[in-house]
């Protein structure tokens, strides 16, 4: 029964195909590129939870129906995008992030802020 749900659509939403997931989604496989092994373990756990967040913070606030809830999810998607870019900042101290990696972090974080920005305005 479950796997009919899965198949007919009734239990799959569309976000991700959505620009902020397939971005989020980018910024999580640059995250793992950077994170090696000089790295301190706890900033490496961090950066990966609060860009996880990003993801997961959006994807439940497309499912809801509220306004209200949507938002809620979408203010906690963009503080957890804040999170990854102070994160990032941290490891940039710890390691040499070469600059065309900066530049794609950059982009991809400006994107995602704008985004998420937009949307949160949206649900008023």
């Amino acid at each position: 029964m479950a796997g009919k749900l899965l198949e007919s659509g009734y239990m799959h939403s569309n976000f991700k195909n959505k620009p902020i997931y397939l971005n989020a989604k980018k910024l999580y496989c640059l995250i793992n590129l950077i994170t090696g092994h000089k790295v301190p373990l706890s900033l490496k756990d961090q950066i990966l939870r609060a860009c996880m967040s990003i993801i997961l913070n959006f994807s439940e606030g497309y499912g809801r129906f509220s306004k209200k809830d949507k938002k809620h999810f979408y203010i906690t998607a963009r503080a957890s995008l804040n999170e990854t870019v102070a994160c990032f900042d941290l490891i940039n101290t710890h390691i040499t992030i070469d600059g065309k990696t900066v530049e794609i972090f950059n982009a991809l974080t400006e994107s995602l802020s704008k985004m998420l920005s937009g949307l949160i305005n949206s649900q008023k």
